[in-house]
């Protein structure tokens, strides 16, 4: 399993789709830096990606057919994420405790949780382009896991909220009516319905009923194209916020370079392990497409809702946004 994702990060199309993101990320940097995107450049970016492009894309990702033998390995990228979630929060918050409580908190969250909807996968989209079913599918399972952390245990630690009914009831309703949930659903639901359905014969070539994507094509390109949006948007996205910070004042504070290590190098990397733990002890089938969206999902910059809950209620929010 290691050696084939070491012959496949030394492939010259990984190398070039790298290449590529860095240099539309750098472009946005700089067109925010020259103002010729703004504040309100990224408010319409963020809004086409969560709105629109983001949604497309998770329910594309489960227009593929249908295979028992992906069950396993995203039961398993289901509990392993889960695990990597509680970990890193427990020992972040023991590694940053001497901080005080609030900080450590705080830490711990933007330690655990990357930029998963608007790095991550865009990233995997286009490493495994044209080949990227089973990445797609692997990150909506981690994506979960995400939310809750994110819309639920995020959301209460840092707002000040109680764990109480009504506070959590209000954080599920926001997750619940999340348009990529709405949409991740959905595919969700097609993906595991399309050989219990009725059948369809078109041109010859009989699909399922629900499976638009092949009986309709001209109805289905929107998505489609929606979908191919998503990387060079959220990566000149995220040239444009890191525009909109001061880098100077970021490279000269130490406390940020440990929580990037942390975020993009030690977190990946127990994720991995955890993943050759699990393959070895319960021969799950991870494949390199699986395995490398468990990594890259654990490996993006500190989410964007995290920063915003920070800012609006104040907590740690000058170092959060840096």
């Amino acid at each position: 399993m290691l050696e084939n994702l070491k012959e496949y990060f030394t492939d010259q199309h990984v190398v070039s789709t790298f290449a590529g993101v860095l240099v539309l990320i750098f472009l946005g940097y700089v067109l925010r830096k020259k103002n010729v995107f703004t504040s309100a450049t990224k408010d319409v970016l963020t809004t086409i990606l969560l709105k629109l492009a983001v949604p497309c894309i998770a329910f594309n990702s489960f227009m593929t057919e249908f295979n028992k033998g992906m069950i396993s390995v995203q039961i398993a990228s289901f509990f392993i994420s889960a695990a990597a979630y509680a970990l890193t929060v427990l020992i972040t918050r023991l590694i940053f405790r001497k901080l005080g409580k609030e900080k450590a908190q705080v830490l711990s969250i933007i330690s655990a949780l990357g930029q998963l909807t608007l790095f991550s996968l865009p990233v995997l989209k286009a490493l495994f382009d044209g080949n990227d079913a089973e990445a797609m599918i692997t990150v909506n399972t981690v994506t979960i896991n995400f939310r809750i952390m994110t819309y639920v245990y995020s959301y209460l630690i840092i707002s000040g909220l109680k764990f109480d009914k009504q506070s959590i009831k209000s954080s599920l309703k926001t997750i619940c009516l999340n348009p990529i949930v709405i949409a991740m659903f959905a595919g969700l639901v097609i993906y595991l319905l399309q050989d219990v359905v009725p059948s369809v014969t078109v041109g010859g070539k009989t699909h399922s009923a629900i499976r638009i994507d092949l009986y309709c094509p001209p109805l289905y390109s929107p998505i489609k194209t929606l979908a191919s949006l998503v990387s060079p948007l959220a990566m000149l996205l995220t040239g444009v916020i890191c525009g909109g910070y001061d880098l100077k004042k970021v490279l000269k504070q130490k406390l940020y370079y440990l929580v990037a290590f942390i975020r993009t190098v030690l977190v990946p990397l127990m994720v991995l392990g955890l993943a050759c733990a699990t393959q070895f002890i319960f021969n799950v089938g991870f494949t390199e497409y699986s395995l490398t969206a468990l990594v890259i999902s654990f490996g993006a910059p500190v989410s964007a809702v995290i920063c915003a809950y920070s800012v609006k209620y104040q907590r740690e929010e000058e170092f959060v946004s840096g």
